[in-house]
């Protein structure tokens, strides 16, 4: 008795196991184009499992154009935020619509340090905290700015410390302690949406992110799966 309990444990454990590695799709197995209705009613009534991660080729191919306004893109594509249940009866928010701070400095001398670029300096503070993001290679040289400073920025790349990358720290204080007041400061966006997965039981989640410029014109467009 206990070795036919044994087996049939067994063999509902391979059971499970073989039908979760068995990626099922939402709807279809393949690109299809972009359908702003369908878009919409999937992502807001299944945010975890609809047609949408097919959409985006489509979308970003034919439909999004750099330079959109925002508001244009919000009609096109709805709200990025959507709230859900999840499988274990927990109310989730995903998807951002987040504004950002950007401190600009113009290539030239900045409170001891050197912006060697022909492209301004940029860091991004969100607007729900300090956590900021620096695209692009800008270059910083040090100049004549407080020793004390150096252990501030942990990336350099030789042992005299002449350069590093711009990775400041990670608060709007302690930039402008190291850096001073900026050249500009102007506000952009990012919308994040989140299109759910690919595949039933996938590990990955589908993501759209959207940047806009100061005058909410559409700047970026990325799209990732992790």
């Amino acid at each position: 008795m206990p070795k036919i309990i044994t087996l049939i444990m067994v063999n509902v454990i391979l059971l499970f196991f073989v039908s979760s590695c068995t990626r099922k799709p939402a709807k279809t197995t393949g690109p299809q184009p972009f359908d702003a209705q369908k878009w919409k009613q999937g992502r807001y009534n299944n945010p975890e499992l609809n047609d949408s991660p097919w959409m985006v080729n489509d979308l970003i191919k034919n439909h999004l154009k750099s330079g959109m306004l925002l508001e244009d893109v919000l009609q096109l594509l709805g709200q990025p935020r959507v709230r859900y249940s999840t499988s274990i009866n927990v109310t989730a928010i995903r998807g951002e619509y987040e504004e950002e701070t950007v401190y600009v400095y113009k290539p030239g001398y900045k409170k001891g340090w050197f912006v060697e670029s022909d492209q301004p300096m940029e860091i991004h503070f969100r607007g729900y905290d300090d956590s900021y993001t620096t695209p692009g290679g800008c270059k910083i040289r040090y100049v004549d700015a407080p020793k004390s400073t150096l252990n501030e920025l942990r990336t350099w790349h030789d042992d005299e410390l002449d350069y590093t990358y711009c990775l400041p720290p990670n608060t709007l204080q302690a930039v402008l302690e190291l850096f001073g007041e900026p050249d500009e400061i102007k506000t952009e966006y990012n919308l994040e949406y989140y299109l759910g997965k690919k595949y039933q039981f996938s590990m990955d989640d589908s993501f759209l992110v959207l940047h806009f410029d100061s005058n909410n014109k559409l700047k970026n467009i990325t799209y990732m799966e992790h």
